[in-house]
């Protein structure tokens, strides 16, 4: 079973500081993918914090976090191709335990 981040439906979300955009060496903001297998046309959702340096103590200490050493998209999406490919399994079951792991699944319960 080949798990894939399902890049045409991800959507990223970002609240930063800054109006016009990260300053590369200056980020903290909620990432959303959409990963499901390359079989299936469905997808679960997964949330990770991605943050800098700069930003590690804003951080929240039990979100599931990325850190990058300067925001760029394709460093990040390599970043979390590599993690993806590290959690595939045989089965769905087994690679949404690793996934897990990570991010957050949709249906873990948020922390207040």
């Amino acid at each position: 079973m080949a798990v894939t981040w399902r890049g045409a439906r991800r959507s990223i979300s970002m609240a930063t500081s800054v109006p016009n955009g990260p300053v590369p060496d200056d980020v903290c903001f909620l990432l959303q993918l959409d990963i499901g297998t390359k079989e299936d046309l469905w997808a679960e959702c997964f949330f990770v914090q991605v943050v800098t340096p700069n930003n590690r103590p804003h951080r929240c200490q039990d979100t599931r976090h990325i850190e990058i050493p300067r925001y760029s998209f394709a460093v990040l999406r390599d970043h979390a191709n590599r993690v993806i490919a590290a959690c595939q399994r045989d089965t769905w079951d087994e690679s949404l335990k690793e996934l897990r792991k990570r991010f957050h699944w949709q249906y873990e319960p948020r922390r207040p």
